[in-house]
């Protein structure tokens, strides 16, 4: 059952997003502290992500898991890397729909754009927080959801905890969403 939840949060990645406001938020960079978070990088992008979790990866995709297990759901955070063309503002306007349809009781908490800036220039970002239930009986899941495109990629990461999971994972979650960056192509 709990293989078929992370599966089932793994799907909703590729096909959920929340609405966005028209405003653009500029940010610096979040780097975060290494005592508390580990930095993840490879070719294309660099992320930090918390101590407390382990990485696990393949062609597609990358998990960060939760070393704290729950009988039911285990709080994790996942990053695809897709080629989907249009803008971000498309692509979020076509993913809000299956979001809708995909999870019970369904609820946008906050949404926003963010231009992250750095030494390597800026990134817009769309960010989002919402919530629902995977299926009618459980308790409800708070996602937090980024898509960052460059050129023909788009990266969807997508942070996901239950409502009565410590609030210090939930915060370390939306930090490392936010602490990632696209590398520079040069």
């Amino acid at each position: 059952m709990k293989f078929f939840k992370i599966i089932f949060t793994i799907f909703l990645t590729l096909n959920l997003f929340a609405c966005s406001s028209n405003e653009v938020s500029s940010v610096s960079r979040l780097n975060l502290d290494e005592n508390s978070f580990t930095k993840f990088e490879n070719a294309d992008f660099e992320i930090f992500f918390p101590n407390s979790f382990n990485s696990k990866s393949n062609k597609s995709i990358i998990v960060f898991e939760s070393k704290v297990k729950d009988l039911l759901f285990t709080p994790n955070l996942s990053i695809q890397k897709l080629n989907l063309e249009g803008s971000l503002n498309a692509i979020e306007e076509e993913l809000i729909a299956k979001a809708e349809k995909r999870l019970f009781d369904f609820e946008i908490i906050d949404s926003q754009t963010l231009e992250i800036a750095s030494e390597t220039g800026n990134q817009i970002m769309k960010l989002s927080l919402f919530s629902g239930r995977t299926e009618i009986e459980l308790s409800k899941t708070e996602f937090i959801q980024a898509i960052v495109k460059d050129d023909k990629t788009l990266y969807v990461l997508t942070g996901a905890y239950g409502q009565s999971d410590n609030q210090n994972v939930a915060e370390a979650l939306k930090d490392s969403i936010k602490s990632f960056f696209l590398k520079s192509k040069v």
